[in-house]
């Protein structure tokens, strides 16, 4: 809900003005967004389902990592990234290595799909801070507008993104699935290799060798291959008699959204719209939102259904439709946009009331099922 108002705020501003920095507003959205919903969702989910003992450590913890995200969803509008902000992101980072080193061992309580799933989106997790750790150097050594800047951020949203909380949703997803998949191990690895060599885009966006460009080549097309056979094997397996309609709607549209995000990046494939992509803006936040939004979050969000189960009503419904109608709405009118870009026009009429109608919509549906979650709640 937060992280969604802030992101109404951004596109307000655009219209209207308000009385913050719109790059530190920025800032503080997407920390929220990626720490503060998706990391500590992943982290209830993960230890309501495989902690046994000693869950009161786990406890603490989320109130510790809770603490530094509402530290960050302060100091980042107000003063960017600075001493304050930059030492509550630390804090998170800290709190995210503690959590690795203690669910590890408990890990061993999930099938064997998921358990392979939820240890390499851990690993990714630990790698993509490397990124945050090379940034202060970059900064210090190279500045803010350097290349290697650039690539720090980059390595840091790439792992977190495509290898943290997608592997890790996927894990999640996969915890009803008992049965042993024939070469799941094969099936894994080929989608952790895809992710290693899709890192190498921003390092072609900004060097043009043609290594780069043949290796994320390479990564987006065994990526999307192996999405499309694992994704249709997890339905598969689904057993979706226990589940209600507003379950099927999430998983279907969460599990097509990814599907979409990696056919997508398969237009980088074509050297012409590598670079297209990359300075168009519309294109670059829908392809996130599409991956943030309409892949992880509705997979969260079914994942929320199945293991808390609020009471089924037409509030719980309606604030679903309004969710998903917000971001097909929003998806279809950023690629418009990017479109009309890319073949040099500007921007068409009302295009931005149009994305902040887009956004009403999507958090006003996250409104709706929030507030029906906790005060409707029966956890099983």
């Amino acid at each position: 809900m937060i992280a969604g108002t802030m992101g109404l705020l951004l596109r307000y501003a655009v219209l209207g003005g308000i009385p913050l920095n719109y790059q530190f507003l920025i800032h503080g959205h997407s920390h929220v967004a990626m720490l503060g919903w998706l990391y500590l969702c992943i982290y209830v989910l993960l230890v309501q389902l495989v902690v046994k003992t000693h869950a009161q450590l786990f406890y603490r913890l989320f109130w510790l990592t809770q603490f530094s995200v509402i530290g960050m969803m302060i100091c980042f509008p107000v003063q960017g990234y600075a001493l304050v902000s930059i030492t509550f992101s630390t804090l998170h980072i800290f709190c995210s290595y503690f959590f690795v080193y203690h669910i590890w061992k408990h890990l061993k309580n999930l099938s064997i799909v998921s358990n392979l799933l939820v240890k390499a989106a851990l690993i990714f997790m630990i790698i993509s801070t490397i990124g945050v750790w090379f940034l202060g150097y970059a900064m210090k050594a190279y500045g803010s507008d350097s290349i290697f800047y650039d690539l720090a951020i980059q390595w840091f949203l790439h792992f977190q993104f495509n290898g943290w909380f997608v592997f890790a949703v996927l894990g999640l997803v996969s915890t009803g699935i008992s049965q042993t998949i024939k070469r799941i191990h094969e099936v894994i690895c080929i989608l952790v290799i895809s992710v290693i060599l899709t890192a190498a885009l921003p390092a072609y966006w900004h060097t043009m060798l043609p290594v780069f460009f043949w290796l994320n080549a390479i990564g987006s097309l065994l990526q999307f291959l192996v999405l499309v056979s694992f994704c249709w094997l997890i339905i598969q397996k689904i057993d979706f008699k226990k589940h209600g309609f507003n379950s099927k709607i999430l998983i279907y549209f969460g599990m097509g959204s990814l599907l979409l995000k990696s056919a997508f990046q398969l237009t980088t494939l074509s050297e012409s719209l590598v670079f297209a992509a990359f300075e168009n803006r519309n294109l670059i936040i829908g392809f996130i939102h599409l991956l943030m939004l309409g892949a992880i979050s509705s997979l969260l969000f079914y994942m929320i259904l199945k293991f808390y189960r609020p009471k089924s009503n037409q509030l719980t419904l309606f604030g679903i439709f309004l969710f998903l109608t917000g971001i097909v709405t929003s998806e279809l009118l950023m690629l418009f946009q990017g479109v009309i870009i890319f073949k040099g026009s500007t921007t068409f009429q009302f295009y931005y009331w149009l994305l902040f109608y887009a956004s009403i919509l999507l958090v006003a549906g996250i409104i709706l099922f929030t507030l029906n979650l906790l005060f409707k709640n029966r956890i099983h």
